[in-house]
């Protein structure tokens, strides 16, 4: 029926615009919402309406209301009705503690069997603190809401099926509370090394080759946060000869850098010291004649 009024009010409208004259056309109104009887909806404000998965009971939220746990200083509590076999709806009933106290209580969802239902709140020795409960229905009325529970409500993209579902979510996979500011400072920066820069022997004067490489890296040392120039050497000298020549390496290094204006640079010598461990060939010394830039 809706879908042959939808297709009756276009061609009202197509027959609307061939007309040359403008006419008025009067258009069926449409009455979807039908409001609950006094019974549930009092002279309070009622709000966040819930109904159980048989259809039968009706829960909701009464603000204010002067038979609220906090009487009318209570900005929410929560209430229910039963449905009868005619239709009609009993007189409310306040669900009481444990889920209502004298603070702001709401129900949130229902699982599908009826018997688990997510509330507003941790509860813990009778005060509640914000976040999220899961109660028990035990036949007769509800148990203590737990804050040991994870649950969540989600669309179920196993089965394709659209809608809103309750799931309780097992202990292993539960979010856990994390120090955000420790999990920071704890977790490894990231490093990224670029080409080497290679130098003769006894010099410490970036070649045009080497400055043509690092004009060539400038899109990555200009995002970094931080800049660490390693300068080596070979055995070639005395040990004070090649810490400074190292130095004078990894000098060369961030000066056309500060130059070029990238970020904060940090300078390390470490003269002829990785080669300690090493048998001193003529390829093992040139491949200890450099500059290693390292950016996080």
């Amino acid at each position: 029926m809706l879908k042959h009024t939808f297709i009756f009010l276009f061609l009202i409208t197509v027959s609307i615009s061939a007309q040359p004259k403008k006419q008025i056309v009067s258009v069926p109104s449409f009455n979807c919402k039908v409001r609950l009887p006094g019974v549930i909806n009092s002279y309070r404000p009622t709000i966040q309406p819930l109904l159980t998965p048989d259809g039968k009971r009706l829960y909701f939220d009464r603000k204010y209301h002067p038979l609220n746990m906090g009487m009318n200083k209570d900005c929410d509590d929560i209430w229910y009705s039963d449905r009868n076999s005619d239709g009609s709806w009993n007189t409310p009933v306040n669900v009481g503690p444990p889920l209502n106290t004298s603070d702001c209580d709401v129900l949130f969802s229902i699982s599908p069997d009826g018997k688990t239902a997510l509330v507003g709140g941790e509860y813990e020795n009778g005060i509640k603190h914000p976040g999220f409960s899961i109660t028990k229905w035990d036949g007769r009325g509800w148990g203590t809401p737990q804050k040991d529970t994870a649950c969540i409500v989600s669309s179920d993209s196993v089965n394709e099926l659209e809608g809103i579902y309750f799931v309780c979510l097992p202990t292993e996979v539960r979010p856990q509370k994390v120090n955000l500011e420790k999990l920071i400072k704890e977790t490894p920066k990231e490093k990224t090394f670029l080409p080497k820069i290679y130098f003769e022997s006894k010099e410490s004067t970036l070649s045009v080759e080497n400055q043509e490489l690092l004009e060539k890296s400038m899109s990555s040392l200009k995002q970094a946060k931080e800049i660490i120039v390693t300068g080596y050497a070979d055995d070639i000298g005395t040990d004070g000869y090649n810490m400074n020549l190292s130095k004078l390496r990894a000098t060369s290094v961030r000066e056309f850098l500060e130059k070029k204006k990238v970020g904060k640079i940090k300078v390390v010598a470490k003269g002829e010291n990785a080669l300690k461990d090493t048998t001193p060939t003529d390829e093992v010394r040139r491949e200890n004649r450099r500059v290693d830039i390292e950016v996080r």
